[in-house]
């Protein structure tokens, strides 16, 4: 069980990756002609942060 539950967190954190690059992406289409590359940079900075409070708060109970 315990093993099962950790899976489904890192399925969790998995799925969280990838709706903020599709978001990021998203972002990144609207403001294209604007700031490119500032708008890229911004995505990597917002999902690497999201992930390292995912994973500060998912960490415990995996361990």
């Amino acid at each position: 069980m315990q093993l099962f539950f950790s899976e489904h967190l890192l399925l969790n954190f998995l799925l969280n990756d990838v709706l903020f690059f599709a978001f990021g992406s998203l972002f990144f289409n609207l403001q294209f002609f604007i700031a490119k590359h500032h708008c890229f940079v911004m995505m990597l900075t917002f999902g690497w942060i999201a992930n390292l409070l995912y994973f500060q708060q998912a960490f415990p109970v995996i361990q």
